[in-house]
């Protein structure tokens, strides 16, 4: 008890004599600032005056400890490393035009086949499409294809038939072209067997025998063919285009109203002329 009125006395004489203040009254400052420092003077006094006084009480008091929070500082956002990837809408390729070099200029009617010369036989390069525009470099003799400038390439050359494009520009100037030497086609290799149901017959008629054809190739082609027979009786010719090295086989139906002992043939007229082996046709008709 008597330690507590001993700080009490102490605490009392040094707010009086820092502070100014006497017991009659006490002033009001008329400055903010000043009541701010005033206070802020009694503060420390009073933290001093209870650091002597626990001295001498021999009471340790824990330490203040003040915590700052740091001031994050403001992140700048950055780009992805990661590219955008924009798709592209696939088109057919545009020739590129030399706008210097005074030549008409060839677009397209219609798809058409851009060959390695003025003609069907051929091979076809590339194509020159509908909306495409490309360079006319000349013409062939006959003034039925044009020598353009490739559509895919500027450094090559290929033909168009006349009838399927259109020019602008004068054409008049343009050199004729002479035309390249006709590529040797290749011929496919091709084989050919055949059969008949009911090939020796007995019995009432008229009779249905059913004959069968099979053609082989090696490599695309163009075939024409048709059954013959030596005996009174008439086939249809067969055109057909093999796309790719296989076989196909077809099938007709012959009828037979009468007796007839003969020879039937499968046989192929293009790309070049070949025979099959013969079959040998025997009906009796019986009443």
């Amino acid at each position: 008890m008597k330690n507590f009125q001993l700080r009490l006395g102490y605490t009392f004489i040094l707010i009086s004599v820092l502070t100014g203040c006497n017991f009659t009254g006490a002033v009001i400052p008329q400055d903010p600032s000043a009541a701010y420092t005033q206070a802020a003077e009694t503060i420390m006094a009073s933290l001093t005056l209870g650091a002597f006084m626990n001295q001498a009480t021999s009471t340790p008091l824990p330490p203040i400890v003040v915590t700052a929070t740091p001031e994050l500082p403001t992140q700048t956002p950055t780009e992805s490393n990661t590219p955008i990837v924009v798709p592209v809408e696939t088109q057919k390729p545009v020739a590129t035009q030399n706008p210097t070099s005074g030549n008409p200029t060839i677009t397209a009617n219609m798809d058409t086949n851009c060959r390695s010369g003025p003609g069907p036989v051929y091979p076809v390069i590339t194509g020159l499409f509908v909306g495409q525009t490309s360079v006319v470099l000349g013409r062939n003799s006959a003034g039925t294809w044009w020598y353009i400038q490739n559509p895919l390439t500027s450094t090559k050359s290929c033909w168009v038939w006349t009838n399927t494009t259109r020019v602008e520009g004068n054409t008049s100037n343009l050199p004729t072209i002479a035309t390249p030497p006709t590529p040797t086609p290749e011929i496919p290799t091709i084989s050919l067997s055949s059969g008949a149901t009911d090939a020796n017959y007995t019995g009432a008629c008229p009779v249905d025998i059913t004959l069968r054809g099979t053609i082989v190739t090696d490599m695309p082609t163009d075939v024409r063919f048709r059954w013959t027979a030596d005996f009174p009786h008439s086939f249809n010719y067969v055109n057909y285009t093999f796309t790719k090295a296989e076989d196909e086989t077809w099938f007709q139906t012959m009828t037979i109203n009468s007796d007839t002992n003969g020879y039937i043939r499968f046989k192929l007229y293009e790309p070049f002329s070949l025979t099959d082996d013969k079959i040998h046709i025997v009906v009796d008709c019986v009443p």
